[in-house]
């Protein structure tokens, strides 16, 4: 498994994606969206909605929020920021993909909050993962 990532790893490091490419796009902006995670002197609600608006711009449908959730949400992405390799599995994750209608919203979210604990988790990497074509469930 390791050596699976490892050499999605290397695959990483030695492309370079096409001029104007979505792949091209998402190392542009990367840089970007750590920014707003990281913005001092915003709130926590207002962080929580422009990197969820952002994170959706890597998306193929635009951000939905549940008010029933988004309290909630809001406060786990606060303890994103400050999670660890140790403490994460405690978070609500299943808030904030509640509150976003979307598991690969919020991990997209969480990513931005904290790269260095959460990892981006979607189609494209469930797909490497399996060595095959995911379910339409895949994130399940």
């Amino acid at each position: 498994m390791l050596n699976r990532l490892q050499a999605a790893f290397e695959r990483i490091r030695t492309s370079v994606p096409a001029e104007g490419s979505r792949a091209a796009t998402y190392l542009r902006t990367y840089p970007a969206l750590l920014a707003i995670a990281s913005s001092p002197g915003v709130d926590d609600s207002t962080r929580f909605l422009q990197l969820a608006t952002a994170a959706y711009g890597w998306m193929p449908r635009i951000v939905r929020l549940d008010p029933e959730y988004l309290d909630s949400a809001i406060g786990a992405f606060r303890e994103s920021r400050e999670a660890t390799e140790a403490n994460w599995p405690n978070l609500l994750v299943d808030q904030v993909a509640a509150c976003l209608h979307s598991v690969v919203g919020a991990s997209k979210l969480f990513h931005f909050a904290n790269p260095t604990v959460f990892p981006i988790w979607d189609k494209k990497v469930e797909r490497f993962w399996l060595s095959r074509e995911p379910s339409q469930h895949h994130m399940a």
